[in-house]
């Protein structure tokens, strides 16, 4: 990030926040396509043909300004990072007047107002990154995440190698198909990450052979530059991790080449329900994925499973150790629970009430009995105390 008028230009927020205005972009075109493709284009009544019309030059004028803001969008980006670059290139000697010559000369959208007021600012307070680490390492979400997080695989909508995986067993898949299976995936994806999280855990420190077995980066090093303080600049740097790639490629083979679902149209009009893992479905797929495509080794150990409902909440609590023990052995613990709560690990406060069926990471069992776990790519305390069911799945690499 750099400075500028007292203000941080956070490069990366914008660049996130092109990514929610192309995910509305794409809702809207599939919105769009079902009307274009739909009954009333054909029907012959002459009052829903006229409303057709209407309706299309509508939906026309919404597509040329989504097409407008887009193209704006993107020179906006290059050019802000290309005045980002200057800042930092200047240091702490750059001269303000130029900067404000400069910022005046980033393209404008023209006549017309658009409604940004939805969208978070680019400009806020000061940010420092959180370094290096693992993971789990702990750390601003922003800047280092703890764990996976299903919700960012939508941006491979952009990525020439997802599009390559998603079109080696779809073919003929539209872009509005494809991100109708990434929401598949958003919307069901928390096992699928919980499993993917194991492989860059015990990947950690060996970088090298990943890149070589997997072939792509195990994550992609990143700079933030944050002019906090007076006349110096601090500089962090952090790991983005690749998960996305991986709990793409674990969710196609389990949901067509195990569950044979070869019709990309079965995607958008199914349950989350029918895409979600539990640990049977994990030791049954995720051991075999992983030895098909890239030949590691992974035993499965689903001993520990959820009693009755009404011994739940006391049944976890007498298993923290057997938890504990299996991650000190080098396993990885997946959980698998609905009816408990998240708790903010900083100040014990609730975040997530009572939540649905959700599979995640256990971390760490901390002395205190805090079990510690990665959900949504942030770090909570996991309480059982409400759970009305549980599965355990452990994972260890040969």
């Amino acid at each position: 990030m750099a400075s500028y008028n007292n203000q941080i230009i956070d490069l990366p927020a914008i660049e996130e926040n092109y990514g929610n205005f192309k995910n509305s972009q794409y809702r809207f075109g599939a919105a769009n396509g079902t009307f274009t493709n739909g009954y009333l284009r054909s029907c012959g009544d002459k009052n829903i043909k006229n409303a057709f019309k209407a309706l299309d030059e509508t939906y026309k004028k919404i597509r040329n300004g989504y097409t407008s803001i887009d193209d704006w969008w993107k020179s906006y980006t290059k050019d802000v990072a290309s005045l980002e670059k200057s800042i930092i290139g200047a240091g702490a000697d750059f001269d303000e007047g130029s900067i404000s010559t400069q910022v005046a000369k980033l393209p404008r959208l023209g006549k017309g107002t658009v409604p940004f007021s939805g969208i978070p600012s680019i400009l806020g307070k000061p940010t420092i990154g959180v370094g290096m680490g693992g993971i789990f390492a702990d750390g601003n979400r922003a800047y280092n995440q703890f764990g996976g997080n299903q919700m960012d695989i939508t941006k491979l909508l952009s990525d020439e190698r997802a599009l390559s995986i998603i079109r080696s067993r779809f073919p003929n898949a539209d872009v509005f198909e494809i991100y109708e299976l990434l929401l598949a995936i958003q919307n069901s994806g928390c096992e699928y990450v919980a499993a993917v999280n194991t492989i860059f855990v015990e990947f950690e420190g060996r970088e090298d052979e990943f890149e070589r077995i997997f072939g792509f980066p195990m994550y992609v090093v990143k700079t933030d530059t944050n002019a906090e303080y007076a006349n110096r600049v601090k500089t962090k740097t952090y790991n983005d991790y690749n998960y996305e790639y991986l709990i793409l490629e674990y969710f196609l083979y389990r949901n067509v080449e195990h569950e044979k679902r070869t019709d990309i149209q079965f995607f958008p009009n199914a349950d989350s329900k029918d895409f979600a893992l539990n640990r049977k479905m994990i030791g049954e797929t995720f051991p075999n994925w992983i030895k098909e495509e890239y030949n590691i080794e992974v035993t499965y150990d689903k001993s520990l499973f959820s009693p009755t409902a009404i011994l739940v909440n006391s049944w976890f609590k007498a298993n923290k150790k057997t938890i504990e023990n299996h991650l000190n052995n080098g396993e990885h613990v997946i959980i698998t629970a609905v009816g408990f709560d998240l708790l903010n690990p900083n100040t014990r406060k609730i975040e997530h009430f009572d939540v649905g069926g959700h599979g995640m990471s256990i971390v760490e069992v901390k002395e205190n009995g805090d079990v510690i776990v990665s959900s949504w790519g942030e770090k909570y305390i996991l309480d059982m105390s409400g759970a009305t069911h549980w599965d355990l799945a452990y994972l260890k690499y040969d």
